[in-house]
C-alpha cells in the first residue's frame, strides 16, 4: 500500500512533538476525512486543504482520501498541519515524488485560496527539530524570522501551496528570510531618566533592577506608580541570547509576533514588561485553556 508522507510538528504548552501525516486514497466512497486530530480547527483541515488543491488546479480522484495525523493520543489544535496535510495528499497522488519531502518539516494554515498563513508556537516548533532528522522547514512568510532563530535548519519561506509545491520539487530556488534580529528601531515606552521628583521611588527602582528584587509600590492614585513601572525596562540589563529566546518562544506559544508589537525585531533583547488589569482572573494571570495551554501574563513577563 502507497501512503504519502509528510512531517509536522505539534507544540503543548512549550513542548514539542514530531506529527506524521499520512494519506492514503482507497476505494470507495468519495470522501475526505481526517483522524487523529482534535479541536475544531484540525478536523476542518480536510475542507480547507480540499479548496487549496483546486486554487493550484489538482483535482482529488472520486475516491475515498483517508489522513492520519500520529500519534493520535498527542493534542493537535489549530490549522498548522494544513500545509503537511496537502503535502502528503499531493505525494499520495504522485504530484511529489518519494524524497520530495524527505527531512522536510512543514508548518502552516492553508487559506481556501492556496496562500500559507502564519500559526502560532513556530519557534518551540523549530527548535525542537535539530536532532530528530528533520534539517528544513517550510512555513509562511510571515514565520519565516522566527523559525531562522534556529541555527542549523534550512528555513523556506513559502506565499502560497503553489509555491510551496514548486520548491518542493526543485522547480523553484527558496527566497532568503529576513534577519531576524534586524528591524526598525522603536521608541521605547519611556525612560526612568525622564522622571523629575521622586528620588525615593527612583531609588527603590534602581536597587531593586541592580539586585533582582521584588518591588511593591503603593500609593493614591494619581502619585506616578503605573509611570515608574512602566520606565523599570529602561534600567534592566539587556537579555543575553538564551534569555531573549526563551522570551521570544513564549510570545510565540502565546500567538504575539514582533509585527503586532510594531514591527520589532524577532529576538528583542529588552526586557519585556506586563501590565495586567487589577481585576484580571487568575486564568489570565496564570495561563491555562481548553485543551491547549495558554501563556498567562506571569509566563509573558
Amino acid at each position: 500500500m502507497g501512503l504519502g508522507r509528510a512531517r509536522s510538528v505539534a507544540v503543548v504548552g512549550l513542548r514539542a512533538l514530531v506529527v506524521t501525516v499520512e494519506a492514503y486514497v482507497a476505494s470507495g466512497l468519495p470522501g475526505f476525512q481526517v483522524i487523529g486530530s482534535s479541536g475544531s480547527a484540525a478536523l476542518q483541515a480536510a475542507d480547507r486543504v480540499r479548496a487549496a488543491l483546486g486554487a493550484i488546479g489538482v483535482t482529488l480522484p472520486s475516491r475515498k482520501v483517508l489522513v492520519s495525523l500520529a500519534p493520535a493520543e498527542v493534542p493537535k489544535a489549530g490549522a498548522r498541519f494544513d500545509l503537511a496535510v496537502a503535502a502528503a495528499v499531493l505525494q499520495e497522488l504522485g504530484t511529489l515524488g518519494e524524497g520530495a519531502l524527505a527531512g522536510t518539516a512543514l508548518l502552516g494554515e492553508l487559506a481556501l485560496d492556496g496562500a500559507v498563513r502564519s500559526v502560532p508556537a513556530v519557534l518551540p516548533s523549530a527548535a525542537f527539530l535539530p536532532g530528530t532528522g528533520l534539517h528544513r522547514v517550510l512555513v509562511a512568510d510571515g514565520d519565516a524570522a522566527e523559525a531562522a532563530l534556529v541555527g542549523g535548519l534550512e528555513v523556506v519561506p513559502v506565499a502560497d501551496l503553489r509555491e510551496a509545491v514548486d520548491v518542493l520539487r526543485g522547480e523553484r530556488p527558496a527566497r532568503p528570510v529576513p534577519d531576524p534580529e534586524r528591524g526598525p528601531e522603536l521608541p521605547r515606552p519611556g525612560d526612568l531618566a525622564d522622571v523629575r521628583g521622586q528620588p525615593e521611588a527612583r531609588r527603590a527602582l534602581e536597587v531593586a533592577a541592580a539586585g533582582g528584587h521584588h518591588l511593591l509600590l503603593l500609593g493614591p492614585p494619581g502619585c506616578g506608580k503605573s509611570m515608574l513601572a512602566r520606565r523599570l525596562p529602561s534600567i534592566l540589563p539587556p537579555l543575553t541570547r538564551e534569555q531573549a529566546l526563551e522570551v521570544a518562544a513564549v510570545r510565540s506559544v502565546a500567538g504575539r509576533r514582533a509585527g503586532d508589537a510594531g514591527d520589532r525585531p524577532v529576538l528583542d533583547h529588552v526586557a519585556p514588561f506586563r501590565a495586567p488589569h487589577h481585576r484580571a482572573s487568575a486564568t489570565a494571570l496564570l495561563g491555562g485553556g481548553s485543551g491547549i495551554a495558554r501563556p498567562g501574563e506571569l509566563s509573558l513577563a
